[in-house]
């Protein structure tokens, strides 16, 4: 067998087959729109990449360190998201037993998959070439292109990157407790950690100091370095003020000329050395990679995520006694009572119950200790929670809600869902409004507390909470077909909502008095979701 035919077959079947998914034009979508908004009109009082009030003309050397910038900061969350699911997606379409039984070694099986993942993620950074080229184009206050200026930080400050997320990826899905939803969200906190502490500390208070040169992961410390010399000949008060989610300085900033960065040898050398980290840091997957050893699949063998992660690692551990192969009795004869009336009542509160039970299925005791705990101290805790823990309360239920409109193509039970009477009508209203349930029974705690206090004023405001949300799941699931785009997108929604960005701030705790416009727009945004969920599921079921 001719080793390297087989991971060029496996990067580029994987590769077609992520393709024709819906999740993947999404992020496509979602990645071309933040490049529209990081380059506002000319006119525009509002940066949304601000160190200060100014900004480069848009030419290609300004528009192209943007498009660098962008790529490093967003690309490692929303790529991981796309690219992790090559190896669950053999585990579940079996193709993974068949793969078993081959000669291909683990390190080539991983080293595919990690390349498969590279080139979905090359995609993104080719359409976000374009999409600098259109933009300024679109711009169109230099319309003289210079091609090296303008795709050049993309490539040597976003690729090495990129190929750094594609092995954590490829990591995350080889270690038996992080390959599920669980290792999503520890992914998306360990982003924001690294972001805020170790790749621009400060990030996220809005002041990243001054920066020196060094070789940083993300290749950023050499162009904001020159960025900030630029901030500081502008305002000789700058002090590192960086805003990466939108300043409004109420008027026109002022705009420089931004001729660009001379590419050092050093630095191109250091973007390589933290590609070849990558390289070696997607070979090792293969240690905890079970290669599809039924006896290590976590459906058989016994014993929490972290046991089996261990039981991956070591070698030759095995369920010493497999179960014997099933006996069967000879067939009786059944005698069947025959079906006379159709049954006309409603079961929907028994579809509802059920649809209930499926979502919160697989949890453990301590999840919902936990799930009780902020509960209770949304009731009983010290005032001064009253920000703190409805935000929480609508952050640990995600996991499950990540399940609404995914359920049954992850179970393969779609088509019996399917199939049967009236889905639309019955089975889909019954599963959002588990979702619904879910949230209201995660704010009883600090609901009790504010009608014992007489602060009615934000029920409005929880109840188009609880039914955004699901919507919002729903939607997305039910369209692309994984939990993962909900995940990364909600999770990023909850973090700028809890950080005071008043448009994402669906709870509103940073309001001392709700204002009814949001609680509209969120209202009417609802409506739209669920409605796109509705035509998603038809669109499946026909």
């Amino acid at each position: 067998m001719n080793t390297l035919s087989v991971i060029y077959h496996m990067l580029r079947a994987d590769f077609l087959e992520r393709a024709r998914r819906t999740g993947f034009l999404i992020i496509l979508g979602l990645s071309m729109l933040a490049g529209y908004i990081y380059i506002p009109p000319v006119d525009s009082t509002t940066l949304a990449l601000a160190l200060g009030p100014w900004r480069g003309i848009n030419n290609s050397a300004w528009i192209g360190i943007v498009f660098g910038i962008l790529t490093v900061i967003l690309f490692p969350l929303f790529g991981y998201f796309l690219v992790k699911n090559t190896i669950e997606r053999d585990r579940l379409s079996r193709v993974g037993q068949i793969v078993a039984t081959t000669p291909i070694s683990k390190p080539a099986y991983i080293l595919g998959k990690w390349l498969s993942n590279l080139a979905t993620l090359t995609t993104m950074l080719v359409v976000f070439n374009l999409m600098a080229l259109v933009m300024q184009l679109a711009r169109a206050e230099v319309l003289q292109i210079d091609f090296w200026d303008l795709f050049a930080p993309i490539w040597l400050m976003g690729f090495p990157v990129l190929a750094l997320t594609a092995a954590v990826a490829i990591w995350f899905e080889s270690a038996p407790p992080l390959s599920g939803s669980f290792g999503n969200v520890i992914y998306f906190i360990a982003w924001l950690l690294f972001m805020d502490y170790v790749g621009l500390p400060g990030m996220f208070r809005y002041n990243i100091g001054t920066i020196q040169q060094h070789a940083d992961v993300l290749g950023l410390s050499y162009p904001l370095a020159a960025l900030q010399e630029i901030g500081r000949q502008v305002s000789p008060s700058f002090h590192g003020h960086f805003n990466f989610g939108g300043a409004e300085y109420g008027g026109v900033p002022q705009v420089i000329v931004w001729s660009g960065l001379e590419w050092s040898l050093p630095y191109i050398g250091g973007r390589m050395f933290w590609l070849i980290f990558a390289i070696g840091l997607a070979a090792t997957a293969s240690i905890p990679f079970d290669r599809f050893d039924p006896a290590r699949d976590s459906g058989t063998n016994p014993g929490s995520g972290v046991k089996r992660f261990w039981r991956s690692v070591l070698p030759g551990r095995r369920i010493p006694n497999p179960a014997p192969e099933p006996s069967f009795a000879a067939p009786s004869k059944v005698n069947l009572s025959p079906i006379t009336d159709r049954v006309s009542r409603s079961r929907f509160g028994a579809i509802l119950l059920a649809e209930f039970k499926l979502m919160l299925k697989g949890r453990r005791w301590w999840w919902y200790a936990i799930a009780i705990a902020i509960s209770l101290l949304g009731l009983i805790g010290p005032p001064g929670g009253r920000r703190v823990v409805p935000v929480l309360a609508m952050l640990w239920p995600v996991l499950a809600w990540s399940s609404l409109g995914t359920r049954e193509t992850y179970h393969e039970t779609y088509k019996l869902i399917y199939s049967s009477a009236h889905p639309l009508q019955r089975q889909v209203p019954a599963a959002w409004l588990s979702g619904v349930l879910l949230g209201i029974l995660a704010l009883v705690g600090p609901g009790m507390r504010m009608l014992i206090n007489d602060q009615t004023e934000h029920f409005s405001v929880f109840l188009v909470a609880v039914l955004f949300i699901p919507s919002l799941a729903f939607a997305l699931g039910t369209w692309s077909g994984s939990p993962r785009l909900f995940e990364v997108i909600y999770l990023s929604w909850w973090f700028m909502g809890a950080n005071g960005v008043t448009a994402f701030d669906f709870m509103q705790v940073h309001q001392k008095v709700p204002n009814p416009q949001i609680s509209a727009i969120y209202a009417g945004l609802t409506a739209v979701l669920f409605i796109i969920g509705l035509a998603g599921r038809g669109r499946r079921i026909r």
